[in-house]
């Protein structure tokens, strides 16, 4: 996916990918149209983690 403008951002306590789908999904809630643009996630470990 290349990417383009930006739409939203999301710093979640817990970066986990079921973390991330929920908050997508609960965009998609009040906005259908979200479920046919590409969603990019950047994952990292927090820093200190091994």
């Amino acid at each position: 996916v290349e990417e383009g403008p930006v739409f939203a951002l999301c710093v979640p306590g817990s970066g986990d990918r079921l973390t991330l789908a929920r908050w997508v999904s609960a965009l998609q809630e009040q906005n259908p149209t979200l479920g046919r643009a590409p969603v990019v996630f950047r994952l990292r470990d927090p820093p200190g983690d091994p």
